[in-house]
């Protein structure tokens, strides 16, 4: 009996590594073919990956979200992105916050929705900076943005500023740039209040 717990043990082992291979040889391949812009090898690229992978959803979202492909659809785009939220994806998350804030379109226009969103990441991507897990500054650079615009937070561009910077000392080339236009800010807005 213990030799076929161990088998199928390490059956599932095998499997289970084969499916991570497949599905990072078939994210590879989709970026490649997503950079030729072979959007049909893309999307048939993207379908193969397991329905219970979210970078499965993420990937099909930005596909339907490029202007350039014939197929370009915004309703499947948002479909996909909550997809891929629903399955944990934080990036999907942070960008359906911007999409529901700041689209013109009525059925994509959903102010709560993105406010919602937005309280819900935040200490998601607080926490994952607390544990180091910002590698290249983009958790940063998000929660600046939520600061510089008072998404979900109260609006404070000092906090702002330190995040951007936090992004910036990380290596992120956003970041880098926006920071000396974000005191700039800073200032006119100290002047502008210095002479009220």
């Amino acid at each position: 009996m213990k030799i076929v717990v161990i088998l199928i043990s390490m059956y599932i082992n095998v499997v289970y590594a084969e499916n991570i291979v497949t599905s990072d040889a078939l994210i590879d391949e989709f970026s490649i073919q997503f950079k030729l812009k072979n959007w049909v090898k893309a999307e048939r690229l993207a379908m193969k990956l397991n329905n219970s992978n979210p970078k499965k959803y993420f990937l099909l979202a930005m596909l339907y979200g490029t202007k350039e492909n014939p197929k370009h659809d915004k309703t499947k785009t948002v479909q996909y992105y909550e997809m891929a939220m629903k399955a944990k994806d934080l990036v999907a998350q942070e960008i359906l916050v911007w999409v529901y804030l700041i689209q013109q379109e009525p059925e994509y226009s959903n102010y709560e929705r993105g406010v919602k969103l937005a309280k819900d990441l935040l200490p998601k991507y607080k926490q994952l900076i607390a544990k180091g897990e910002d590698t290249d500054g983009g958790l940063h650079r998000a929660l600046g943005r939520f600061y510089l615009f008072g998404v979900g937070v109260k609006k404070d561009l000092n906090v702002a500023v330190a995040y951007y910077e936090g992004a910036a000392k990380l290596g992120d080339k956003k970041s880098i740039k926006l920071v000396p236009y974000i005191y700039k800010l800073i200032d006119k807005i100290k002047k502008i209040k210095e002479k009220e």
